[in-house]
């Protein structure tokens, strides 16, 4: 009788040292991912999951999230494919000009890619490769694009460490008319982390299809979790280079550079049952610094898109809906260039698709 009451308090005590050893290894990993050490993070979590616990479930979905945002598994070399499949309704007005527009449309988008994701102490190396397009349904909308469709080969390369990731990649985009290459690049750098929420700053560097050169300079604030409140959250200074046309000395070609104030956000709320609703945001207010004349550099812009997103992700498989408006006013035209330029422009996107993720 006395010896199985010693093995029961023995088995009891074993067992609560066991959970409590689950319990210290967890939160020195959570330590760890208040400090930005993803890589010391990530072993103390797949530690503390092997450990029976109250806990294993919990550190099984943050190892999950992790997986799929760093692009990694257990083993040191790992593949990821992404597609996505979108059907876009399209409505398009244009304002103040010598005439006019308000027209409607349709459009779908398709992306496939494929990176190669590779380990190496606390640094992970991706390469991808992808192919992209997009094809209007009937009659395109002229003043959006004069072609009915535009495929784009690429490659990225990115490599993301404990506080770190840098990007840069090629976009080469073709139509029946035309092709030329689009460079980007990025840099972001971690420099402090409270709970789930990292800060730190970011370069970017673009090129568009319309001929624009784009630059930021944007301090950073990033939330992650596995369930609720997820943000993304990017400020400061933007310089955009467009090419555009000299009415005054037709068919003379300028370059006009904005510079102001930049905002981008990305905010969501994930729910059970794997849904997951968002609102997304881009905000430009730009200054002229140079263009075709002293008149014209008076003139200053609003540009952006803002929408909401609702996802569903069953499996690897996700669906989503949304709705996203791109627009742009110009504040101050000068008298020269009333009805040359359209006070505002706005296009509204219905969306309805959905991505893999493998």
């Amino acid at each position: 009788m006395r010896t199985g009451a010693i093995a029961t308090a023995i088995l009891l005590l074993s067992s609560y040292l066991f959970a409590e050893s689950q319990e210290s290894v967890y939160y020195e990993a959570l330590k760890a991912e208040e400090q930005g050490q993803v890589s010391k993070s990530i072993d103390l979590f797949e530690r503390a999951a092997s450990i029976d616990g109250p806990y294993t479930d919990e550190i099984k979905d943050i190892l999950e999230e992790y997986y799929q945002a760093l692009g990694m598994d257990e083993s040191s070399l790992s593949f990821r494919l992404r597609s996505d499949l979108s059907a876009h309704g399209i409505h398009y007005e244009e304002t103040g000009g010598y005439e006019d527009i308000d027209d409607n449309g349709g459009e779908t988008f398709f992306g496939v890619s494929l990176f190669a994701d590779y380990a190496a102490g606390s640094l992970i190396h991706s390469l991808g490769l992808n192919f992209s397009g997009n094809a209007f349904l009937g009659d395109t909308i002229s003043p959006l694009d004069s072609t009915q469709w535009t495929l784009a080969p690429g490659i990225e390369y990115s490599l993301l460490g404990e506080s770190f990731l840098i990007c840069a990649g090629a976009d080469f985009k073709f139509n029946q008319e035309e092709w030329r290459p689009l460079l980007y690049g990025w840099f972001e750098k971690t420099f402090s982390r409270i709970d789930r929420n990292k800060f730190g700053t970011a370069l970017s560097i673009s090129e568009e299809w319309d001929y624009q050169f784009i630059a930021s300079l944007l301090a950073s604030w990033r939330r992650f979790n596995t369930r609720g409140f997820n943000a993304t959250l990017l400020l400061g200074p933007r310089l955009t280079i467009d090419e555009s046309y000299d009415y005054d000395n037709w068919p003379q070609t300028y370059h006009v550079k904005w510079i102001g104030p930049y905002m981008r956000g990305r905010f969501s709320y994930k729910f059970r049952y794997n849904v997951t609703a968002e609102f997304a945001t881009n905000l430009f207010y730009g200054f002229v610094l140079d263009g075709p004349n002293s008149d014209y550099e008076k003139m200053n812009k609003l540009t952006g898109l803002w929408g909401p997103t609702l996802y569903w992700s069953p499996n690897i498989m996700t669906f989503y809906i949304g709705l996203e408006n791109m627009f742009r006013h110009y504040f101050d035209i000068p008298e020269t260039y009333q009805g040359l330029l359209s006070d505002s422009m706005s296009l509204w996107e219905l969306k309805l698709g959905m991505k893999l993720d493998w």
